[in-house]
């Protein structure tokens, strides 16, 4: 068999693999393609199958190859999209910035929502408000502040959580916590702030019996 011949014979075979279903639909089949090389070149169809084998393996391979390089590519985008994404996020999300902190504790509440006087012992009948102020830089950034209460005993009485966007300069954020008495242990507590998980201030209060 010929150079020639063998390239006509692949070049046939490699036609029917790159068609589409619609096309191959109406060829029928690789039968039929090895068919009809067989009467143009007189040659049996167990001589051309070994090259239509060859062909296609080929062509599987080569098939595989671009899907792998698609998916690569494809692979990359979304990591580059990512990356691109992250970056814009925590560069407009920059750390906020304190210049000061001050934690206090009251038992009353003016109606303006505003502390009435700063207490260090309370009964354990009461209600207390932790209140905790932040001054910070002219910046105006997103954060998260989180109020802690605990009990005498290490225990966590309660946690205030709030997600918001510096406003001013000065914020003034609050926690609420009713004593139960008869649960609630007497002794020294401890009521703590902090800005996306970083301790700013801190106090110490006095609950004790009736």
């Amino acid at each position: 068999m010929n150079d020639k011949l063998l390239e006509e014979i692949k070049d046939e075979v490699f036609k029917y693999y790159n068609q589409s279903k619609e096309k191959k639909s109406l060829n029928q089949n690789i039968d039929d393609t090895l068919e009809s090389i067989s009467k143009v070149t007189g040659l049996s169809i167990e001589e051309i199958k070994p090259i239509a084998d060859n062909v296609h393996s080929n062509y599987i391979t080569n098939k595989n190859k671009k899907r792998n390089k698609l998916i690569l590519l494809f692979s990359y985008f979304i990591l580059v999209v990512i990356l691109i994404s992250s970056f814009f996020y925590f560069s407009k999300k920059s750390p906020v910035k304190i210049v000061s902190a001050t934690t206090y504790i009251t038992d009353k509440i003016t109606g303006k929502n505003k502390p009435n006087k700063v207490i260090e012992t309370v009964n354990i009948d009461q209600t207390i408000y932790g209140y905790v102020k932040w001054n910070f830089e002219k910046n105006k950034n997103e954060y998260q502040s989180q109020l802690k209460i605990t009990d005498s005993k290490g225990r966590v009485a309660r946690i205030c959580m709030h997600d918001t966007k510096q406003q001013s300069y000065s914020m003034v954020w609050s926690c609420s916590y009713k004593f139960k008495k008869g649960l609630d242990s007497v002794g020294t507590w401890k009521f703590e702030a902090f800005i996306d998980g970083k301790k700013t201030s801190e106090t110490f209060f006095t609950v004790k019996n009736i």
